[in-house]
C-alpha cells in the first residue's frame, strides 16, 4: 500500500529494520524464501549490526538450499552476538549438512558451554555423537539428558531411535 511505504520510509532506520525483520517471519512460515530474503537483506542494511535479522536471514537462505549464505549469515550472527547460544546450534546444524561433523559438534559444544541446561543443545551433541559413530559417548550424554528429566520430544525421539539402533528395543519403548 502506498501509505504504509510512506510511513516506512519516514520511520527511523532502527524502526524500519524491526519491521522488516518482523515482516520476514510469515514470509519464511509460508515457504517464501526470496520474499524473506529481500525483507532480511534491507533490514540488516538499515541496521547491520541486528545479529537477529542476520540469524533469521541464515534460515531464509537455508530454506532455499544456500547452505554456504546460510553459513555466511550465521557467522555474522555469531560475530555480532558471540554468547548467544542458538546462533552456535544454527550453524552446527549447516556445518553437518556440508559434512564437517566436527566443526559442527564444536559449535553444538560451544552453545552447551554458553547455556548449560539447553537440551536442545545437550540433545544435537548426542545426536552428532551417534552419527559420528562414537556411541559410547553418545549414550552417556543421552543418559545424562534422560536423568535431568528432559522436556523437549525431539529429545525423545533422537534417543529411541539411537537405542533401537543398539537393539536396545525394551528400553527404547518404555
Amino acid at each position: 500500500c502506498w501509505m504504509l511505504s510512506v510511513v516506512q520510509t519516514s520511520m527511523p532506520a532502527d524502526e524500519r529494520a524491526t519491521l522488516l525483520h518482523n515482516e520476514s517471519r510469515p514470509a519464511l512460515d509460508r515457504g517464501e524464501f526470496d520474499r524473506a530474503i529481500g525483507l532480511l537483506r534491507q533490514a540488516v542494511a538499515l541496521r547491520p549490526g541486528m545479529h537477529q535479522a542476520w540469524a533469521r536471514l541464515s534460515e531464509a537462505h537455508f530454506g532455499k538450499g544456500e547452505i554456504q549464505k546460510a553459513i555466511e549469515a550465521v557467522n555474522e550472527a555469531i560475530r555480532l552476538a558471540p554468547d548467544d547460544a542458538r546462533h552456535y546450534l544454527n550453524r552446527g546444524l549447516l556445518l553437518i549438512r556440508t559434512g564437517d561433523a566436527a566443526a559442527g559438534l564444536r559449535d553444538y559444544r560451544t552453545a552447551e558451554r554458553l547455556h548449560p541446561d539447553d537440551e536442545d543443545a545437550r540433545t544435537r551433541i548426542a545426536l552428532a555423537l551417534a552419527q559420528a559413530g562414537q556411541r559410547e559417548e553418545a549414550r552417556a550424554m543421552y543418559a545424562a539428558i534422560e536423568r535431568s528429566g528432559p522436556k523437549q520430544a525431539d529429545f525423545h525421539i533422537n534417543y529411541s531411535a539411537f537405542l533401537l539402533e543398539q537393539g536396545e528395543y525394551q528400553q527404547a519403548l518404555r
